[in-house]
């Protein structure tokens, strides 16, 4: 099978080795293809990278850049778990510890939508005999915003 661009699954046949292995011979094996780093993109976060120590969180800020232009933006951040440089050291059989990239892939789906905003200015003549400039239209997604 050729791989093609938007491929987002390494997809292979592999031996059942779990409890269904009679019945089931053999399934599907989906390995994630991680995408190179974009960059230039109307996304960025922060921190790029992290190392997030057992037992613990990190919060990530998601910043979206408008400007990068008009219509729909669609991103997904992928993140490949490892084990940390801690608990390598503290593991006294090293083989027990699962191998790099067998832990999964943590994938965050972003969208956006921009449109080019559209502002309509009216003078209108009020009756003191003044002209008034008119704030008549301002372009939005949703008219309840």
């Amino acid at each position: 099978m050729d791989q093609q661009d938007s491929d987002y699954f390494d997809i292979g046949i592999i031996k059942n080795t779990s409890y269904d292995k009679t019945t089931l011979p053999f399934k599907f094996n989906f390995s994630a293809l991680e995408p190179e780093e974009s960059f230039e993109s109307a996304y960025e976060v922060v921190p790029k990278r992290a190392t997030v120590e057992p037992r613990s969180s990190q919060e990530f800020t998601v910043i979206f850049h408008p400007n990068k232009g008009v219509g729909l933006f669609h991103s997904t951040l992928l993140a490949s778990p490892e084990v940390s440089e801690s608990e390598v050291a503290a593991e006294k059989n090293k083989e027990d510890l699962p191998a790099s990239g067998s832990l999964g892939i943590i994938a965050l789906s972003l969208n956006a939508t921009t449109i080019s905003p559209y502002l309509q200015l009216d003078k209108v003549a009020k009756m003191d005999g003044e002209k008034h400039v008119k704030f008549t239209q301002w372009a939005v997604v949703d008219k309840d915003v």
